[in-house]
């Protein structure tokens, strides 16, 4: 059944992990995307910082952002990457990441940044290239457009060593994949 509640799952800690985590609700509620639904999102909190995921079955990635706010919101860190089932470990400076430090704002603010950051990432279109062997996929790979940042792969590493895809789609984050 759907919890029609984006980012369910633990509860905040902390007001200023509740303050975020109430504006990040309101950013989400105002997405448009077809396919993603409330239940795709979650929060943890079991360490250290608050953590706000968005599962993408389609593309086998996670969106994961991590709040920290300890008792000055002068060292209040945001971040934001494409990860995978290891929280936090693909996290880097680069463009299709996030990262706020340094600045004093309300954790509310933070809360609309990770929402904003997010919907940009759920708009990104995703290539799919195939490798085929004798008309079967034999190899996929899942990659953000523009960047080439590498989402997922699937299948056997042999007809990639060798040649160009056989055949590239783009698609949505949250588009129904089909074979």
């Amino acid at each position: 059944m759907t919890d029609y509640t984006w980012f369910s799952g633990d509860a905040p800690r902390t007001p200023p992990e509740q303050s975020f985590l109430a504006s990040l609700r309101a950013g989400a509620a105002r997405w448009d995307l077809p396919g993603l639904d409330p239940d795709l999102t979650g929060t943890d909190t079991s360490r250290d910082p608050l953590l706000a995921t968005v599962d993408l079955p389609v593309v086998g990635a996670i969106l994961q952002i991590a709040f920290w706010a300890d008792d000055s919101p002068h060292s209040w860190l945001l971040t934001g990457g494409w990860g995978d089932q290891h929280v936090l470990d693909n996290h880097s400076d680069g463009p299709d990441d996030l990262t706020v430090l340094g600045v004093v704002a309300g954790a509310e603010t933070f809360g609309a940044w990770a929402a904003d950051w997010l919907d940009r990432q759920l708009h990104r279109p995703v290539e799919r290239l195939d490798w085929l062997v004798h008309g079967q996929v034999a190899k996929t790979r899942w990659q953000l457009a523009g960047s080439g940042r590498h989402l997922r792969t699937t299948g056997s590493t042999f007809p990639a060593r060798r040649r160009r895809p056989d055949r590239v789609s783009v698609t949505r984050t949250t588009e129904v994949e089909a074979d």
